[in-house]
């Protein structure tokens, strides 16, 4: 055996059902893009698993060194692309309550303001900007495009809030109460010197578990923050997803916006511009959905005094936490930040939408406006035109000229007045 190289393998490998298993799935990843794939994990490394004796020739000393300062547990994250690492990040210690914290305090909190800020500076810029409103994907009343974005800004600097709220609980530590949370074996404030101590080397405000047994046999600290995280991801999911939608075109979609061009175009169709950057934080918010259910699933395993599932947890939540980071910054710096907005497009759509009539429907009713939109989509005639013709008088016609005054409220209509039914 050369004992330059490692030559040894896992014996299961040479068993019939292994190597075929390993066949088939080898014969599926044909269609695979790697330049698309991102693996991202966690390791270990104890610097304490480091030779303390050695061999070396007679009358010789033997040598070595260690990392100063850290002969202890260090974590380490990534993730590994195909001819990248991104994303590194090294933790002194394993992966606990405290490393979870500063993981958002530095990594993600700070992405989702970069993306927050983002979007209200998109939203500032159009706060004149009017356009139509959609529900159920169809015409609704006009807006703007500045009201539209307020409400993705909106949307991510709630779910920071969401997750740092959940910050404080993770800094109960479950050390101290040993086998079973009773603390047998550990002198007496144990748990509170060891808690001052990280304290005073992270700068973080750990403290002991207000109750071991439950820190040691639950894990719903962490339980509620990857479900925070998850709210947070599907925030982005339907943000990017309204960012398809209203760059989708350019001839047959909405075509309001057009997203910046990050590739040279499709792979058949040349010039074909795909929203790359929303569909890749779908994915993640698909992932994250993924990993929190791993969460959900480990949480369970809580029986009697402990919870044995703390290493997946752990894993399926640091893969989360990074993800969302990742994808806030890549959807404010490479997507946001260069949106053009075809505001001439988005105030003719709206012009030319029968939905306008809502405007009328104080002063017409409910049922007479309905009949109003049906008259005009039959006729092919303006909505002006119409309500001229049925006898409606030209200050009330003048509204659907004021699309800028539909995008507030209205100050002459009464609390009393009913302006139809079902849903909006």
């Amino acid at each position: 055996m050369d004992g330059e190289k490692k030559t040894a393998h896992a014996l299961e490998q040479d068993r019939p059902d292994i190597l075929k298993r390993r066949r088939d799935w080898f014969d599926g990843q044909l269609d695979l893009d790697p330049a698309k794939l991102v693996f991202i994990d966690e390791t270990g490394l104890s610097t304490k698993m480091a030779r303390l004796r050695g061999r070396a020739p007679i009358g010789e000393r033997f040598y070595s060194t260690a990392p100063f300062g850290k002969w202890r547990t260090q974590t380490f994250i990534a993730g590994l692309t195909q001819n990248a690492l991104i994303a590194p990040c090294v933790i002194a210690g394993a992966m606990n309550g405290p490393a979870f914290d500063t993981y958002i305090e530095t990594q993600l909190a700070p992405a989702l303001d970069r993306l927050a800020h983002s979007l209200r500076a998109l939203s500032a810029a159009h706060t004149g900007t009017v356009k139509m409103g959609r529900t159920h994907l169809m015409d609704a009343v006009p807006m703007t495009f500045g009201q539209e974005v307020g409400g993705w800004a909106r949307s991510v600097e709630l779910g920071r809030d969401r997750i740092t709220s959940c910050l404080d609980r993770l800094l109960e530590l479950p050390l101290g109460g040993t086998a079973v949370g009773t603390g047998l074996n550990a002198p007496p404030g144990f748990d509170a010197d060891i808690a001052t101590e990280l304290a005073r080397r992270t700068g973080l405000a750990t403290r002991p578990a207000a109750d071991h047994m439950e820190a040691q046999s639950r894990t719903d600290s962490l339980t509620e923050l990857s479900a925070m995280v998850k709210v947070v991801s599907l925030s982005l999911y339907a943000i990017a997803g309204d960012l398809r939608l209203l760059g989708s075109g350019p001839v047959g979609g909405l075509a309001e916006i057009r997203l910046p061009s990050l590739q040279a175009g499709s792979s058949i169709m040349p010039g074909k511009v795909n929203p790359v950057i929303p569909e890749a934080v779908q994915q993640v918010a698909a992932q994250i959905v993924g990993n929190d259910a791993t969460v959900t699933f480990a949480a369970t395993m809580s029986n009697l005094q402990l919870n044995t599932a703390a290493p997946v947890i752990a894993r399926a939540l640091v893969s989360s936490l990074q993800l969302l980071a990742n994808a806030a910054r890549l959807l404010a710096d490479r997507c946001i930040t260069g949106i053009a907005v075809d505001a001439d497009r988005m105030l003719d759509v709206a012009r030319r939408s029968p939905a306008l009539v809502t405007v009328l429907a104080p002063s017409l009713g409910y049922d007479a406006a309905a009949a109003l939109v049906s008259r005009a989509r039959e006729d092919g005639r303006p909505l002006a035109e119409l309500a001229r013709d049925a006898g409606v008088p030209e200050h009330v016609t003048a509204r659907l000229d004021d699309l800028a005054g539909m995008t507030r409220p209205s100050p002459d209509v009464s609390r009393s007045t009913g302006s139809g039914t079902g849903a909006p």
